[in-house]
């Protein structure tokens, strides 16, 4: 029970700052327009501090933003394509099927490879727009263009 619950910990927190990192810019936006005013009339004494603590997070923040953005960039020079494809199989369970191809950088005139994974899911692990789907048409088989997902998502956040 107890490794459950710390791999359940970790998985939230890892997803609460996934989200921290996405939404930054907003949320750092949101202190300086409202949460730093209101610290500075209601509680002057810790405004100071306040302030620094954002500035300490920011600095991380933008670090790790860009660590993510220069790792992704990287990846990419090997990584043409890569689709999720959710398939729905016989016995009513789920899987999502990855297909990646993969180039050579050192060697370009070695074929691009071709890698498929299967994994089988639960239902509750579809994506919420699959699962929307599957709802309102009975859907067996989608596909989601991963990297096409992420750039757009980095590109976004930049």
């Amino acid at each position: 029970m107890i490794p459950l619950l710390l791999l359940l910990t970790a998985a939230v927190g890892a997803g609460v700052a996934a989200l921290a990192l996405y939404f930054w810019p907003s949320l750092m936006g949101w202190a300086r327009e409202h949460l730093l005013p209101w610290v500075e009339r209601v509680v002057p004494t810790l405004a100071n501090d306040v302030r620094l603590a954002f500035q300490n997070l920011d600095r991380v923040a933008v670090d790790v933003r860009r660590t993510v953005r220069s790792a992704w960039h990287r990846l990419r020079r090997v990584l043409l394509s890569e689709v999720a494809e959710f398939v729905q199989l016989v016995d009513g369970g789920w899987a999502v099927r990855i297909t990646s191809y993969l180039r050579n950088v050192e060697d370009a005139a070695k074929p691009v490879v071709k890698t498929i994974s299967e994994q089988e899911i639960g239902y509750d692990e579809l994506p919420a727009e699959v699962r929307a789907e599957v709802l309102t048409g009975g859907l067996r088989k989608v596909s989601l263009d991963i990297v096409g997902l992420r750039d757009q998502l980095l590109e976004e956040t930049h």
